[in-house]
């Protein structure tokens, strides 16, 4: 993995992303406690929910190593002060490419919160200087989830298979794709625009 430099904390009006910190790990389990059953199908690493305090404690504060390194960079999302779910820049799409996770609380969804985090690490990344490419990947059976690529810009750039962790999945992941040298001004300015929607 190369070093990548990204800031600690992002936000766009009401909206804030900044790394997790061991004083959020009762909020982060809430929040995963509300939404366990509809992200279950998507997110293997819901399976391994409630995790034990200390297990939480520590993960955190191996997100905050990974980050002091210079290598993933993962945040809580909050809306108006609330935490509204997870997201993240991560290593392991190869050299010079970030790949975009995220999650978000049920009680924001249809509000633009997903696609509004999705722009802001779209630019945090490719303005690292490091980066000459970032891709969200989804499950081609979570068509809902194909709508926040296509909002921003991304293309789609062919498809990869994974192993499935459930037996309501093919296994077949989509890949959307959005590169520095696909950024001209109309681009960067949808980017620049998106915002969470009204409640």
């Amino acid at each position: 993995m190369s070093q990548v430099i990204l800031p600690d904390r992002l936000h766009r009006g009401g909206l804030q992303l900044r790394l997790w910190e061991p004083g959020d790990a009762s909020d982060l389990a809430a929040c995963i406690a509300q939404n366990k059953q509809r992200l279950a199908p998507f997110m293997p690493w819901v399976a391994e929910e409630p995790l034990p305090r200390q297990r939480r404690l520590d993960l955190i504060r191996r997100w905050r190593t990974q980050f002091d390194a210079g290598l993933d960079a993962t945040y809580g999302i909050w809306l108006d002060g609330a935490v509204a779910g997870g997201c993240g820049l991560h290593q392991r799409i190869g050299p010079g490419g970030l790949e975009i996770g995220y999650w978000v609380d049920h009680r924001v969804l249809r509000r633009r919160v997903a696609t509004t985090t999705a722009a802001l690490l779209t630019l945090a990344a490719l303005d690292c200087g490091a980066v000459d490419r970032v891709e969200i990947r989804h499950a081609i059976e979570n068509v809902p989830s194909s709508g926040v690529p296509r909002a921003l810009g991304y293309r789609r750039s062919g498809q990869s298979r994974v192993v499935p962790h459930g037996p309501w999945l093919s296994g077949v992941q989509c890949i959307w794709r959005l590169g520095v040298a696909d950024l001209d001004p109309p681009g960067l300015q949808r980017l620049n625009q998106i915002r969470v929607r009204p409640a």
